[in-house]
């Protein structure tokens, strides 16, 4: 964290940068968690996306192995952050055209994938809530159930957006912590955006792969403190 400042020692980026680091320091860091794991993951993937000399497939293959190493360990959904990340990076360095015919592509996909599928991802969330002893009791009051019943793509997407917006509008009490925690939610989009746009490399493909875990862990959070 140390280096990171120093790197980032400009006011404007020391600014963003602290107060995007005062979440994690406070709720997960100074505890051993599973999460505690997830800093080095992200410190090994940045330093090797982030080092100019390193041929491009040696930073995707390196990133990839750090990835499933961690899926094998601790969380195994982790593997579904490669392949999104590599479509991202796929239509970053697609020109026009061809990132139209991805994004033609994307439902044409979702079709394929079998029923099955789609009801494993979407039953995860509500088998952890509903094993919760007191599901909406003291401790689990941002825990949610899926909006519609799993049933293959259509629920898939309807349930996806639903948890969008539950994990990332917290605003069922406008409490300061929901305030704070919504700020980080508007400054990561932002800086995630804003990097995937960028024609460099090493700032576009960093902040696809943080988009990536964006967009999987919208699948299978159960609630605002996982």
């Amino acid at each position: 964290i140390t280096m990171l400042l120093w790197w980032l020692r400009m006011p404007r980026t020391l600014a963003i940068a602290g107060f995007m680091l005062l979440a994690p320091l406070t709720l997960y860091l100074p505890f051993f968690v599973k999460d505690t794991f997830t800093a080095p993951l992200a410190i090994t993937a940045a330093f090797l996306l982030t080092r100019g000399r390193t041929a491009l497939w040696a930073k995707i293959a390196g990133v990839t192995i750090f990835y499933a190493a961690y899926a094998v360990i601790f969380r195994q959904y982790y593997f579904l952050i490669i392949p999104v990340w590599f479509f991202l990076v796929l239509f970053i360095e697609a020109p026009g055209s061809w990132r139209v015919v991805l994004l033609v592509a994307i439902p044409i996909v979702m079709v394929v994938i079998p029923k099955e599928i789609y009801d494993t991802l979407q039953v995860q969330r509500d088998m952890v809530n509903m094993a919760r002893a007191g599901f909406a009791g003291e401790g689990n009051r941002s825990a949610f159930l899926n909006l519609v019943e799993p049933n293959g793509v259509f629920s898939f997407i309807i349930n996806f957006f639903y948890a969008a917006v539950r994990l990332n509008l917290p605003f069922d009490r406008l409490a300061p912590n929901n305030i704070f925690l919504f700020m980080n939610v508007c400054l990561y989009f932002w800086l995630s955006v804003s990097g995937m746009r960028s024609a460099n490399r090493i700032v576009s493909w960093p902040a696809a792969l943080f988009f990536a875990h964006i967009v999987v862990i919208t699948i299978f959070e159960p609630d605002l403190g996982s």
